[in-house]
């Protein structure tokens, strides 16, 4: 996009699993939906997916064993796949967390990120879709 500078996320790659790790056991298929905006200190895990119908505020963190949908804006922490999913999505208008993780693998916002970047990316909030590759977290937009 012309005038926004873009940092990269750094992502830890996550060690390959042995052959005779076992599989994750089967997700519910039931999908929790929060009507609400998450705030700092709400922490909850979910076994299955949640979609959450507002931001995720700074201090609030939430846990799936599915995907993680916010119709907003993220800058809280978000763990999607939880216990070992690693096809599990994180996806938000848009991702401007410090710290987001699916299956085993942790990706963090680059050194020297502040909260008044994240909300200079909220001008614009194109939707945003993280998925693991390799072990490796990767954020894309969504047009």
């Amino acid at each position: 996009t012309p005038g926004r500078v873009r940092a990269p996320r750094v992502s830890v790659p996550t060690p390959a699993p042995a052959d005779s790790a076992p599989r994750p056991a089967p997700l519910p298929a039931r999908t929790e939906i929060l009507t609400h905006t998450l705030r700092a200190g709400y922490h909850r895990e979910f076994p299955g997916s949640v979609i959450v119908l507002g931001d995720v505020n700074p201090g609030a963190e939430i846990l799936a064993g599915g995907d993680v949908i916010v119709v907003g804006a993220l800058r809280g922490v978000a763990h999607a796949g939880l216990g070992g999913h690693a096809d599990a999505i994180v996806w938000a208008r848009p991702i401007a967390s410090t710290q987001i993780r699916i299956g085993d693998a942790v990706a963090r916002a680059p050194e020297g990120s502040s909260l008044s970047n994240m909300r200079h990316r909220e001008d614009q909030p194109l939707a945003e879709i993280a998925r693991l590759q390799d072990g490796v977290i990767h954020i894309d937009v969504q047009k």
